[in-house]
């Protein structure tokens, strides 16, 4: 009999909230990620290796130091639920007056202004099946790119606490809602939209672990600053139209103001920038907005090819945090009409 492999269009993730760090947390089939394109896990036992002085040139004996757990996930966008796991949570309905919010909180913890902690589990269909569960997950970082001609795509990394292993797993409950695509997207800096071929928005949370005494595990994660960092690529035109933001207008935004023709000397003009995903006005469609306050343009680049065509210019920036409403810091929201 030949050997039967374990397939990743035969395997699955899903997630849970915990309840304390490492512990509770109830899987069930519908707590998806998203459309999940890959997993990735990494284990390391970290043994000290011994040898010694009159014992030759070999080890000799060896221990296992701390066990650490990382990993990565990749999908393509059709629901922002999981995203709250390394914003803070969502609030609201998801309805036009009430729409689904991802709001920042700043510590991982249990209590209701709490970023929670994770159980993820993965599991691979075969003869015998194969699961992994990885407890005390906390997001790291969230990347969310839209680029012309593909779907919105997320990925995230994250670290665990620890992990175990079965020959069973959760029932997948497959999605029936449609990925989100470019083709619905528009990216605006201030009041003007900006005719982009790509963008990327970036959460980094800064995690800081710690291992203890008497364990082989990290304890729970503290967060660091949190950094919102941007990316927006742009064919270059000038466009004077009041309401398009054309390169042109961007490089002056990046030099510091809306007029500057060159780099300002103290003070750089903040702007709001923003990817706004529509699917249409009908029932069921979906309204997203991405947003950042706050936000400077740190770097500039501008190719220029003798047969390259059109000439694209990309700038790269951050943000200081989500958009406020009423106090409340919100970088994702969205809703069904």
């Amino acid at each position: 009999m030949g050997l039967v492999y374990y397939k990743g269009f035969d395997s699955q993730i899903l997630y849970a909230e915990e309840t304390a760090f490492g512990t509770g947390g109830t899987l069930a089939g519908t707590n998806r990620v998203g459309k999940v394109q890959g997993v990735t896990i990494n284990m390391k036992n970290n043994h000290f290796k011994t040898g010694a002085m009159g014992e030759g040139r070999n080890i000799v004996s060896t221990a296992p130091g701390s066990f650490e757990v990382d990993g990565s996930i990749e999908w393509e966008v059709d629901d922002f639920t999981f995203m709250q796991y390394s914003i803070g949570k969502r609030a609201g309905s998801g309805t036009l007056i009430d729409p689904y919010e991802l709001q920042e909180l700043n510590n991982i913890g249990y209590a209701a202004t709490d970023i929670k902690s994770l159980k993820l589990e993965v599991g691979s269909e075969g003869a015998t099946d194969d699961a992994i569960t990885l407890t005390g997950v906390v997001i790291k970082d969230l990347s969310i790119t839209a680029s012309v001609g593909e779907v919105l795509k997320a990925s995230c990394s994250f670290v665990a606490k620890t992990v175990s292993t079965a020959a069973s797993f959760t029932s997948y409950t497959a999605s029936t809602t449609k990925v989100l695509t470019f083709v619905q997207g528009a990216c605006t800096v201030g009041s003007d939209t900006c005719p982009v071929t790509n963008f990327t928005w970036k959460l980094d949370n800064s995690i800081n672990t710690f291992g203890k005494l008497n364990s082989r595990f990290i304890e729970q994660p503290v967060t660091g600053m949190r950094l919102y960092t941007f990316s927006v690529t742009l064919r270059h035109n000038f466009d004077d139209t009041a309401s398009v933001l054309s390169g042109k207008e961007l490089r002056s935004l990046f030099l510091g103001s809306a007029a500057a023709t060159s780099p300002a000397t103290i003070n750089h003009t903040a702007s709001t920038v923003k990817l706004a995903i529509t699917e249409g006005a009908a029932t069921g469609d979906r309204v997203v907005s991405i947003d950042l306050e706050n936000a400077y343009f740190e770097s500039w680049s501008q190719p220029m090819k003798l047969d390259g065509g059109v000439i694209e210019v990309s700038v790269d920036g951050f943000g200081f945090a989500g958009l406020d409403d009423t106090g409340v810091k919100i970088p994702i929201r969205y809703y069904i009409i």
